[in-house]
């Protein structure tokens, strides 16, 4: 009868610390996005905060690479410095695992995907991207 107890209270604290860190989690996600949408993640490597890079294929006639050469055009009229990019690499320090799965998310969204210092977000729209680099 007193194993059975045991294993009781371990299954009850092993539950309650699941549901504690899911919702530490979820608080770390929410906090962890802009009010333009943008989220936080790693810098890219090579990237730069006063820089908008645009990640999408290039010499592609599809819609994303047209938006994404739409969009740095209407960056580099605003004067602000723009890279297109079609590959980028991150250096997530410790293996952040909450970065990693946040960064999977934005980079499976709709292109173009557009980093601004270590935020980024799929398929942004300029208003979006002009009040991320602004904050």
């Amino acid at each position: 009868m007193r194993i059975i107890k045991l294993m009781l209270l371990a299954g009850l604290v092993g539950g309650g610390w699941q549901y504690w860190n899911k919702q530490q989690t979820a608080a770390a996600d929410v906090a962890a996005v802009s009010p333009s949408g943008f989220v936080a993640l790693a810098v890219p490597d090579g990237g730069s905060a006063t820089e908008v890079l645009i990640l999408a294929p290039e010499n592609c006639p599809s819609d994303a690479a047209r938006r994404a050469d739409d969009l740095a055009d209407d960056l580099a009229r605003q004067r602000i410095r723009v890279r297109r990019a079609h590959s980028v690499n991150f250096s997530i320090e410790n293996g952040d695992a909450n970065v990693t799965r946040r960064l999977q998310q934005v980079l499976n969204g709709e292109p173009p995907v557009v980093f601004v210092g270590n935020r980024g977000k799929a398929n942004p729209t300029l208003a979006e991207v002009l009040a991320e680099y602004r904050r």
